[in-house]
């Protein structure tokens, strides 16, 4: 059976008509270490004031949110010298990873969809860093 949502060509009035409900878990990344210009930090905030929980619900799906990471401790990562150089601020995003991970981690465990909101690009621009 096909369970991908059709939606109605109005966007005023569309609605999914797909029967399947999931459970959808949302946790916040409030994070800005790697964005060039403060504000990545407010996105899940922002998702949330313009209604992502009433869309997801008027879908037909059950949301609980977990909330928003804000601040995790710095660790030391376990890198050759040679690249951990190249990497800006390196312990605290060491520590954003590992927490994000074991958050995602206990998530995954659970029934449903877990969703991470916000955040900016700090995994993406670490692992092209240590690519060159």
């Amino acid at each position: 059976m096909d369970m991908r949502p059709v939606y109605d060509s109005d966007p005023q009035t569309a609605r999914s008509t797909t029967t399947a409900t999931m459970d959808i878990a949302i946790l916040g990344i409030g994070l800005e270490l790697g964005a060039s210009a403060r504000g990545a930090a407010m996105g899940p905030q922002a998702l949330r004031t313009a209604g992502l929980h009433r869309v997801l619900a008027d879908l037909g799906h059950r949301v609980s949110d977990r909330g928003t990471l804000h601040e995790v401790a710095a660790e030391t990562p376990v890198m050759d010298p040679a690249h951990a150089h190249r990497c800006n601020n390196l312990e605290e995003i060491t520590g954003w990873t590992r927490t994000v991970h074991d958050r995602a981690h206990a998530m995954a465990l659970e029934p449903g969809i877990p969703v991470f909101l916000g955040g900016d690009q700090y995994k993406t621009f670490l692992d092209e860093d240590t690519k060159r």
